[in-house]
């Protein structure tokens, strides 16, 4: 039903699919669903290389913040079936909070 774009609504459309595979028992489903969210945070990750942007704290945080924003949602789909998890994720990324980025 949706079209994956970049801008998180596929994140959002998952968490849909997971909330729905739980609620019909199908824990199997909602769990695939949670490894796509997954699997697309860690293709952003190899194909943006953001341990390789050194001299460019904007850039790299602006390369971060999709697979940061996958994470938080990853969290929240965990959370029925990994609560103390999904609290330890979650806590990581407390809204205000700076994202602390090592330099290289």
């Amino acid at each position: 039903s949706g079209n994956g774009s970049s801008d998180g609504s596929k994140g959002l459309e998952l968490s849909t699919k997971v909330d729905h595979a739980i609620v019909q028992l199908q824990f199997d489903k909602a769990l695939t669903y949670i490894w796509e969210n997954i699997s697309a945070a860690d293709k952003i990750l190899n194909e943006t290389e953001p341990w390789k942007i050194k001299d460019d704290m904007p850039a790299r945080q602006k390369a971060l913040e999709p697979v940061v924003e996958l994470i938080r949602q990853i969290a929240l789909n965990l959370q029925a079936s990994m609560p103390e998890t999904a609290h330890k994720i979650l806590s990581q990324f407390e809204v205000g909070k700076p994202i602390a980025v090592q330099p290289a």
